[in-house]
């Protein structure tokens, strides 16, 4: 796909956030694609631990943070999934788990099936 290579789509990356293990690697993978059109929309589900300061770690104009006043995923995590689509901005939009990693070349393969 020829636009994608050009960077003219935007790419939402979503990570409704809650456990802090391994939020910073979540993060760092899908700041490292290889395709650089992307947001990504952290939504903290009200988490006990402090999710903002792992995410101020960052100083990336694509990160936007967001935190649930209270706790949507306990009663049905889906809705909290949903949280992050409701700010997205980007034509195409693929969930990362808090846990979870991104290979480098993740959005720019997802483009090529587009």
């Amino acid at each position: 796909m020829s636009n994608s290579l050009n960077n003219n789509i935007l790419v939402t990356i979503a990570i409704p956030a809650y456990k802090s293990t391994y939020l910073a690697d979540a993060i760092q993978s899908a700041l490292l694609q290889t395709y650089s059109n992307i947001e990504l929309i952290i939504v903290d589900d009200d988490s006990p631990n402090d999710l903002q300061s792992i995410v101020a770690q960052f100083d990336d104009p694509r990160i936007h943070y967001y935190r649930n006043e209270v706790n949507i995923g306990s009663q049905n995590v889906v809705k909290n999934w949903n949280r992050g689509l409701e700010y997205a901005k980007g034509e195409f939009f693929t969930l990362l788990c808090d846990d979870d990693l991104l290979e480098p070349e993740f959005v720019a393969d997802l483009l090529t099936l587009a």
